[in-house]
């Protein structure tokens, strides 16, 4: 329904073994997937913060720990906002360019060790800091100025209360702030259905 109602694709992944999984997915008929079922990627930082976001601080350093993809800059400051933010509103909003989108999904793909010292400095500095990508509402007061927005993530959660599926609403849109949180309350409240159906609960 989302994504029929967006016009866009939507995902369910999740992280198996030590990689992310596309598990499931819908697009509107006629459109082209943003995404395949079975594409894999490395679960190191930069990628996979949106899988261990809402699943609690030990979940959070665990994956810090992880062997990084790339070099990646740690802003401890933004990544504690970061997660404030979204487990206050449920979904996170990740912004990037359509070349930072490209770079970030060919980046996601290649491992570590099969990148020159010198390209994976380089590819580092573009893909930036982690949570730098993150839309925060508190940092765009005008409702009327559009942000662009590569997706939108919100979590589900399984019997134990921890982060099970990641739904991904893909954008690459500018969206007015209202927007934004229309389709962030909508995926989230999917989310929330799943988790309800699976027999999940949120974590106290």
């Amino acid at each position: 329904v989302l994504s029929d109602e967006s016009r866009t694709t939507c995902t369910a992944s999740a992280v198996v073994g030590d990689r992310i999984a596309v598990l499931e997915l819908t697009s509107p008929p006629g459109m082209r997937a943003a995404a395949k079922v079975g594409e894999m990627y490395p679960f190191a930082p930069p990628v996979g913060l949106m899988y261990v976001l809402w699943d609690g601080d030990d979940a959070l350093q665990s994956w810090l720990r992880r062997e990084p993809t790339l070099p990646v800059r740690l802003d401890r400051d933004r990544l504690r906002t970061v997660v404030e933010e979204c487990s206050r509103t449920g979904y996170l909003v990740e912004t990037l360019t359509p070349v930072g989108q490209r770079l970030h999904t060919l980046m996601a793909g290649v491992a570590a060790h099969d990148l020159p010292p010198e390209l994976r400095d380089v590819l580092g500095e573009m893909v930036s800091s982690l949570g730098e990508r993150v839309y925060l509402d508190a940092e765009h007061a005008d409702p009327a100025s559009p942000h662009p927005v590569s997706l939108i993530a919100a979590p589900t959660y399984d019997a134990e209360g921890h982060q099970a599926m990641v739904l991904t609403l893909y954008v690459g849109a500018e969206l007015a702030p209202s927007d934004i949180a229309r389709r962030g309350k909508a995926l989230a409240a999917a989310a929330d259905a799943i988790t309800a159906e699976v027999g999940g609960r949120r974590p106290r």
